[in-house]
């Protein structure tokens, strides 16, 4: 883990010692994400990261795809659009600002969590501008 990223998300090596290695994890996220629409919250940033490990797999040969296949959805420039004027746009800013809990910032399942009820609240708000 490069230590600038390991201040941001607190995420060590030691926690990733042990952990799959890319050539087994992106062809079982490209497994289960399949034809799926991806939601991310600053999808660039997520998928360019995915992108990038999948180019160096689709030139090893351990994948089909050099690019992510999919349809992506991100949250930020929708809270962005919807929500205008709010000072940070931040997963765990936007989610406290709309009264949603974040639990773990930066932790898979409780980001995940946070960007799914972020788009819902989202899109009941778009809902209710039509």
């Amino acid at each position: 883990m490069p230590a600038e990223a390991g201040r941001v998300n607190n995420i060590t090596d030691q926690m990733l010692a042990g952990q799959p290695s890319i050539q087994e994890a992106l062809p079982a996220f490209l497994d289960f994400s399949a034809d799926s629409i991806i939601l991310a919250h600053n999808a660039p940033f997520d998928c360019g990261f995915l992108n990038a490990g999948l180019s160096r797999l689709f030139d090893d040969g351990y994948v089909q795809f050099s690019q992510l296949p999919n349809r992506i959805a991100d949250t930020l420039s929708m809270a962005r659009q919807i929500i205008p004027g709010q000072k940070h746009y931040n997963l765990q800013d936007i989610c406290t600002a709309l009264g949603l809990k974040a639990e773990a910032a930066h932790r898979a399942l409780d980001d995940a969590r946070l960007c799914m009820e972020l788009f819902v609240q989202l899109y009941h708000q778009i809902l209710r501008f039509n």
